[in-house]
């Protein structure tokens, strides 16, 4: 690995940027991430030490414990997971910055296509499209005017009682409908609201509330 003159030089450096490394974790306030840094920065420091001391055309060959090389193992596969990390987020940039100038010269045409005034031709089509939704639309009573509309014929008792008791029906199953349902409501809140409390403790960010309190207004009772 050193095999230029460059060697000792090195790793004094890797040394004393590793023990600034160690001095910035011993400043971290949250202990959880304090004892994370130390457990990674006890993981490169052997891994390191092994790398630092052992020459490569040495004849011995060196007596590892289990921790040290796991430790080793472990820092090459930190490395490998973070270029191919880096690579990935090369390849989201560009692609956001790709995504980002055909979004402009979209909206770039778009507002050239606004600006043109129309031609003749292009308001011929719309009127004739015009005229054919209006041959194909389907013309209901409140669609007439009132002048063309017949007069209504008063409603009878029978029709009044009949309508008054099919409203009563729906608000009936509406009021039914809604108590039976309340119990799956309360526990799909409840679920939203642990998953909530849940982002807050690990530190994620935390997901807006799909549900709120709402008084009915006088006008729907």
């Amino acid at each position: 690995m050193f095999k230029n003159g460059e060697g000792p030089s090195l790793k004094e450096d890797f040394k004393n940027r590793f023990r600034n490394v160690s001095r910035i974790m011993d400043c971290v306030g949250c202990d959880k991430c304090r004892l994370w840094g130390k457990l990674q920065t006890a993981g490169y420091g052997t891994a390191l030490k092994i790398l630092f001391e052992f020459d490569n055309n040495s004849a011995d060959v060196p007596d590892l414990k289990r921790t040290e090389l796991v430790a080793l193992f472990n820092l090459y596969s930190r490395l490998s997971s973070s270029m191919e990390a880096l690579r990935m987020f090369r390849g989201m940039v560009e692609a956001d910055e790709s995504h980002d100038v055909e979004s402009i010269r979209e909206r770039a045409k778009k507002e050239h296509a606004e600006d043109r005034p129309p031609s003749p031709s292009d308001e011929k089509a719309a009127k004739t499209g015009a005229e054919q939704d209006d041959d194909e639309y389907t013309w209901e009573e409140e669609d007439i005017t009132p002048s063309k509309q017949p007069p209504k014929r008063p409603r009878t008792t029978g029709e009044m009682l009949k309508s008054e008791l099919q409203l009563i029906a729906k608000v009936t199953k509406h009021v039914f409908t809604s108590w039976i349902s309340f119990p799956k409501t309360l526990y799909r809140i409840a679920l939203l609201e642990l998953e909530r409390l849940w982002q807050f403790y690990i530190g994620l960010p935390i997901t807006p509330r799909t549900w709120r309190f709402q008084r009915r207004s006088l006008d729907e009772l």
